[in-house]
């Protein structure tokens, strides 16, 4: 008897997320598959359009951790020294290595797993994408070659090519 009141109270609580879930406001996420579109990276932040000017790369522990900037943001200065960004941009990490990376949301990895921060000024809070992937190419002593293809929703996503320079 106890546990057919068990399976009732279970049956219950799963009913009741299933409705809430399903009356959620939220708009329905995009799914984790990606497709590399080959371009210089373009995409929304914040919903403004959002198209690589510049972006740079560090050494984060033992990954890559990689900025890519808008092309009116830096105007010609160089991002390795410009602490006054004014435009949104594109934050991620990733392994130190050659290939492709699925992005995925992850709490319990370090930070927020394999995700990119989409950062624009005038957003409220910052903004996580956690569906697609971004390959990494090539590597060099002070350049770094991929491809991106990270979404949040659809004010909020990238995809293209993108070449970052080492900033020591």
């Amino acid at each position: 008897m106890k546990n057919l009141s068990n399976q009732t109270f279970f049956s219950f609580i799963l009913l009741i997320v299933v409705s809430l879930s399903a009356c959620s406001n939220e708009p329905i996420l995009p799914d984790d598959s990606y497709n590399f579109i080959d371009q210089n990276a373009l995409g929304k932040i914040n919903g403004t359009d959002f198209e690589l000017g510049e972006g740079t790369y560090g050494l984060l522990f033992e990954d890559l951790a990689i900025s890519l900037y808008h092309k009116d943001e830096l105007l010609g200065t160089n991002a390795c020294n410009n602490s006054t960004l004014e435009f949104g941009d594109v934050f991620f990490t990733i392994p130190n290595e050659v290939g492709l990376q699925e992005l995925q949301l992850n709490i319990f990895d370090f930070g927020l797993g394999k995700s990119v921060v989409f950062n624009h000024p005038d957003a409220e809070e910052v903004i996580v994408g956690s569906f697609g992937a971004i390959e990494i190419l090539s590597i060099s002593d002070d350049v770094v070659e991929g491809r991106i293809d990270a979404r949040a929703d659809e004010d909020n996503f990238i995809n293209g090519n993108f070449t970052v320079s080492l900033c020591e």
